[in-house]
């Protein structure tokens, strides 16, 4: 881990995700710069492995709002 990201705490809880009954808010933000561009991501407390591919969020119909 890189001990230079902080996580933005003033977007707490901007973000709720919702895993089958259980809803979950985040705990806040960090941008990472990735070799496409800078990408904030919203930090979940969750214990289940949030890797969906392109595939699972057509299947799913994910809506992802990137504005």
């Amino acid at each position: 881990m890189n001990d230079n990201i902080e996580l933005n705490r003033s977007t707490k809880g901007s973000i709720k995700v919702k895993f089958g009954i259980n809803t979950s808010s985040s705990l806040g933000s960090v941008i990472i710069d990735t070799p496409i561009k800078l990408i904030r991501f919203h930090i979940i407390p969750l214990k289940t492995p949030f890797l969906l591919s392109l595939v699972d969020i057509d299947e799913l119909k994910v809506y992802f709002n990137n504005l």
